[in-house]
C-alpha cells in the first residue's frame, strides 16, 4: 500500500527541487519539531525569526534578542522534523550564517495571516525595549 505512494512523492519533490533551480533559488531547512511539522504545508507563507544572544559592547553583558531577518517566505515542502523554505541562493547563504553564528540560539518560523503579504522593517525585541 505505501510502495504506491513513494514514486508519486519522489517526483513531487525532484519538480520542486527543479523548479526552485531554474529561477536562481535555493533551499533552506529549517528544523522543527514533529508537533510543528503538522502547523505547516506547502504554499504557506512564513517569516524566519532568529533568537541571538549578542554581547551589548556598552555593558559586555548577553542579552536576549530576537530579529525577523526574512518575512513572507513560501514552504515548498514539509517533512518530520524540517521545514523548507525557498529563497534566494544570496538569502540561503546569509540565512546559513546565522544559523552557524556563535550568537545564535535558535532558528524560528512562524505562520503568516493568509492574506497579509506586506513586508515592514521590524525593530529587534529584547527584554530592554520590550515595555518601553
Amino acid at each position: 500500500m505505501i510502495k504506491k505512494y513513494i514514486l508519486p512523492v519522489i517526483l513531487f519533490c525532484a519538480a520542486v527541487f527543479l523548479a526552485a533551480q531554474d529561477n536562481g533559488s535555493s533551499f533552506f531547512d529549517v528544523p522543527v519539531s514533529a508537533l510543528e511539522a503538522k502547523m505547516f504545508k506547502q504554499g504557506d507563507s512564513v517569516d524566519v525569526l532568529l533568537l541571538i544572544t549578542p554581547t551589548i559592547k556598552e555593558t559586555g553583558n548577553k542579552e536576549q534578542m530576537v530579529i525577523t531577518v526574512f518575512q513572507n517566505l513560501k514552504v515548498s515542502y514539509v517533512s518530520g522534523e524540517a521545514v523548507k523554505l525557498t529563497l534566494t541562493r544570496e538569502d540561503a547563504k546569509k540565512l546559513e550564517m546565522y544559523a552557524k553564528d556563535e550568537d545564535t540560539i535558535a532558528l524560528k518560523i512562524v505562520l503568516r495571516n493568509i492574506t497579509d503579504e506586506s513586508t515592514m522593517p521590524l525593530a529587534p525585541a529584547s527584554f530592554a525595549n520590550m515595555f518601553k
